[in-house]
């Protein structure tokens, strides 16, 4: 019988309506001469019930429910109303008059919700918690016998120098660290393309490579493919038998001579460049290969199978990122680890899943954590209605991006005893919008390297992995009675050092087999640490490493990670004296507190609507 059939079949028999009937549900429009209300009725037998739009913190039960063939009855005596309504032959439509107590009316008209439907006559109406956010502090203050114990210059470049003896790579010193931690990440430099290639060919033989290896690095024709750029090469070349390097270089070159190697780079950065626009259809570059195809058709043509594979080559640098975190190819001490593996290992557990890589051309050697939003919204988003209740076990995540969506024109200060605090819309809060990701993952750009995409991915997750130990934890909490939350913001410092650090300690069983990941890294803070030593990166890294080699292992990645936001308790924690000699470290840093007020809105179909904001006192909880 269909489900059409069914609801018809179900109104044939004179009778009360019993709980052995099959349960339906309606949207319902009341209609008045003041306007419309909307209604959500649930007929389940003595369980049936009644929500209304201007009474929507429960469902009312009915009373008196009555049928006569197509007719149907009933009451709702906590209000005083009446129903007198009848269903259509198809048993979809259901239409009559609703009594209200003070004699007034309205007219019903009722749709049958299918069942699977996600429907919701009255909107959903949460409630998201006024939310305190970033410091006061205008200084990260280290102790000063913590600063006194941080590794000094010599000791940094004496271990540089050793990673990169064991890579094989030329030294680098000064300005040019800059140039090429970015071009080692990106390509751009060929000794570090020879070393990647090597290492990949070193995985073809050996018992790590295997059917998923072999069909996403040795392509026909073209050997080992190592990067994006080689890989869109090679979709060009197998789906177009005209296609011309030489060509496509003509088309990116533009009538520019030919300058060698770096000019190769360059127009490899330009032709991935060109992805996303080519990729969304975008009129103005697709008009500019045409154009081109009137005076060099054959440049044209090769530059359209390129940019098509570009198209094809980002999906495969994910898969391709994926095997390298997953499979078991670094040699530790005598055994094959997969990257996941070690990172697993650091962090306590037998097995962690990968993070959800998401794509991005981002412009160079660039990547973010993301966080699931889920986590957040359990502490910030409550309902303020029935169907907020049903409807936020698997909508809550939706509700907070609908508020953070919000923004409004209007600014404001509060002024307290310890400071300064902006009003804030939830959309005007740096580094929200990466606690609201539908999934762990990370946003990276596919212009790095595959095999050095996996200590930047690393990297990152130890970011992803620290957020969650905080969140789960008391990175967000609420004070006792309070409905005001408190997200307790990182020390940059501290949180980038701890990445930076726990990278480096995730790969330190690889370090004598595969020195070349642990490099990219260190490459990075050596560069800013010769040009900026307060950078968060490289002065970071030395004030986590300082700490955490006072620490017992179980307590780096879990009473230590819950002091991310707070330098003082961190030095509590590793046993730094605190009345040591010296002066301490002050770190400049900006003034971040805000104030998020108490929102109520309604949710509509991804749209915050009926915004009504309320400011709670006192607004901003102790930090600590």
């Amino acid at each position: 019988m269909t489900i059409r059939a069914a609801a018809a079949a179900f109104w044939l028999v004179p009778a009360a309506l019993g709980a052995q009937e099959t349960a339906t549900r309606w949207a319902v429009q009341l209609r008045t001469a003041a306007g419309v209300e909307f209604a959500d009725l649930r007929l389940d037998g003595a369980r049936s019930r009644l929500l209304l739009e201007s009474h929507d913190s429960v469902f009312f039960p009915l009373t008196n429910l009555l049928r006569t063939g197509n007719h149907l009855s009933f009451g709702v005596g906590a209000l005083g109303l009446r129903a007198e309504l009848d269903v259509d032959g198809d048993g979809a439509v259901m239409s009559g008059r609703l009594r209200y107590a003070d004699g007034g009316g309205a007219s019903w008209e009722g749709e049958l919700i299918r069942p699977g439907t996600v429907r919701w006559p009255v909107r959903p109406r949460v409630r998201v918690r006024q939310l305190a956010v970033g410091t006061r502090a205008n200084a990260t203050v280290i102790p000063a016998a913590w600063a006194a114990a941080l590794s000094d210059s010599m000791t940094l470049e004496r271990e540089y120098a050793e990673l990169v003896r064991r890579t094989g790579l030329p030294v680098v010193r000064g300005g040019e660290r800059v140039n090429r931690s970015r071009a080692m990440a990106l390509g751009a430099d060929e000794a570090t393309r020879a070393a990647v290639r090597r290492q990949l060919q070193a995985i073809s033989g050996s018992v790590a490579n295997d059917s998923t290896f072999q069909r996403l690095f040795l392509v026909r024709g073209a050997g080992i493919v190592i990067d994006v750029h080689e890989r869109a090469e090679a979709f060009a070349a197998s789906r177009d038998p005209s296609y011309r390097h030489a060509a496509a270089l003509r088309a990116l070159r533009g009538g520019a001579p030919d300058q060698g190697d770096a000019d190769l780079a360059r127009l490899r950065e330009a032709a991935y460049a060109l992805w996303p626009a080519w990729e969304r259809g975008d009129s103005l570059l697709r008009q500019r290969v045409a154009a081109l195809a009137v005076t060099d058709s054959e440049a044209a043509r090769s530059l359209t199978a390129l940019l098509d594979g570009y198209i094809s080559a980002v999906p495969w640098w994910r898969e391709a990122v994926g095997w390298l975190l997953t499979h078991p190819w670094l040699e530790t001490a005598g055994v094959r680890q997969a990257p996941a593996q070690l990172v697993a290992a650091f962090w306590g557990r037998s097995v962690l899943p990968p993070p959800k890589l998401v794509t991005e051309w981002l412009g160079g050697f660039e990547a973010m954590p993301l966080v699931s939003g889920d986590r957040l919204a359990r502490t910030l988003v409550e309902p303020a209605n029935a169907s907020a209740r049903e409807w936020l076990p698997a909508g809550r995540l939706e509700a907070l991006t609908a508020w953070f969506a919000l923004t409004w024109s209007d600014t404001l200060t509060l002024s307290a005893a310890g400071g300064d605090v902006a009003l804030l819309p939830p959309s005007r809060v740096p580094g929200l919008k990466t606690l609201l990701a539908t999934a762990d993952g990370i946003r990276i750009d596919p212009g790095i390297m595959p095999l050095l995409a996996v200590a930047t991915v690393i990297h990152e997750w130890h970011h992803v992995l620290a957020a969650v130990t905080r969140l789960d934890g008391k990175g967000v909490s609420r004070a006792d009675g309070s409905t005001v939350a408190r997200l307790l913001e990182d020390d940059p410092w501290l949180a980038e050092g701890f990445a930076e650090w726990a990278t480096e300690e995730t790969l330190r069983p690889a370090a004598v087999s595969t020195p070349l990941l642990l490099l990219l890294d260190a490459e990075k803070r050596m560069a800013l640490w010769g040009g900026m030593s307060e950078d968060p990166h490289a002065l970071g890294y030395r004030l986590v490493r300082s700490a955490a080699a006072r620490l017992p292992v179980a307590t780096r990645r879990s009473t230590f990670v819950s002091r991310l936001h707070d330098p003082t308790a961190v030095a509590r924690l590793a046993n730094f004296p605190a009345g040591a000699r010296g002066a301490p470290l002050l770190l400049r840093r900006p003034v971040t507190a805000a104030v998020v007020p108490e929102i109520t809105l309604t949710w509509d179909a991804g749209v915050a609507d009926a915004v009504a904001r309320r400011l709670l006192f006192p607004p901003y909880p102790p930090e600590h």
